[in-house]
């Protein structure tokens, strides 16, 4: 029969191999947005000239780098249990996004919509995966400010700015917005900035509690980078699209602006991923000193009465 600390092991163990299942799909769900954004850019100013022919090349990369992203996962199989519970679902997704991408670049309007799709799928996988492996049962504020901000915030967060970044382009491209164009921006407009308060809000809670400042600084400095980029990025839709009956931005440099809030959010994930993964190792590592302890008092006790039992009958005989 397991003791109480042994049980709490068996769940952080299992907690563990979470964190380490959506530290991959997280990868490959990064991959599916820049693949998304470059295919429609792509798509919408295709002329055959030099930045079409690099945004080509950065799709057939990011393509190469999502595969080798569900090999890395492939090989975690077998030493993950969580992985080997989804793993009908992701070879399934898998198939699907590499029977997609072997058409990539004849693009119709479906494109955005069906990344959308396996986007989607993915995030649905990460809430799938936080569940199995308890880590949304786990009472410590400190993991669960930070499981908050990491699947769920910054999720939601990244995913409609990407789609703002989307109907924009399109719009750019129009050079004109209709009453249907103008609503879809503001309504995902105003689902970011729902999302950014939420994450202004979870960062401070966080961040009260982190007693390391070197840590502190820094994960504060690439947090001020990752919100002052995606203001600039909403500042450019309403004062460039929203306020203005023709447009005259360029595509590219709207693409950009958006490509550089996904690339900082990338940036800030990690480092807040790394805490979240050096937490759950610590809390690991204590709780097994514990067991192991535990398991070492035992052997003893059962040695000691072991040796009593021997001496006894040896003194009989």
């Amino acid at each position: 029969m397991q003791s109480q600390n042994e049980n709490i092991l068996t769940i952080l163990q299992k907690e563990k191999e979470g964190v380490g299942a959506i530290k991959h799909l997280k990868k490959i769900l990064v991959n599916l947005q820049k693949i998304r954004g470059f295919a429609n850019l792509y798509g919408i100013t295709s002329t055959d000239n030099e930045s079409d022919k690099a945004y080509r090349e950065e799709i057939l990369k990011l393509i190469d780098d999502l595969n080798q992203n569900f090999t890395d996962i492939d090989d975690l199989i077998g030493t993950n249990t969580l992985i080997v519970e989804i793993q009908q679902e992701l070879k399934e997704l898998e198939n699907r996004i590499d029977s997609f991408n072997s058409n990539i670049f004849d693009l119709t309007l479906s494109h955005f919509e069906e990344y959308s799709k396996y986007i989607r799928d993915v995030i649905n996988l990460i809430i799938d995966i936080e569940d199995r492996s308890y880590l949304l049962a786990d009472e410590d504020k400190h993991q669960i400010i930070l499981l908050d901000i990491l699947t769920n915030t910054l999720l939601n967060l990244i995913e409609n700015i990407s789609k703002l970044r989307a109907i924009g382009v399109k719009i750019i491209n129009k050079r004109i917005k209709s009453i249907h164009d103008a609503s879809e921006l503001q309504y995902y407009i105003e689902i970011v900035k729902n999302y950014i308060q939420s994450f202004n809000k979870n960062f401070e809670e966080y961040l009260e509690l982190v007693q390391d400042k070197n840590q502190k600084d820094n994960l504060y400095r690439l947090y001020k980078r990752l919100t002052q980029d995606i203001s600039y990025f909403v500042k450019l839709i309403e004062d460039e699209l929203l306020s203005q009956e023709i447009i005259f931005i360029e595509p590219q440099y709207f693409f950009e602006q958006g490509e550089d809030v996904i690339n900082s959010e990338n940036i800030f994930y990690k480092e807040m991923f790394q805490v979240l993964d050096n937490y759950t190792d610590e809390k690991l590592s204590s709780i097994s000193k514990v067991v192991l302890r535990e398991k070492i008092g035992r052997y003893a006790i059962v040695l000691g009465i072991t040796s009593f039992v021997i001496y006894k009958i040896t003194t009989l005989i």
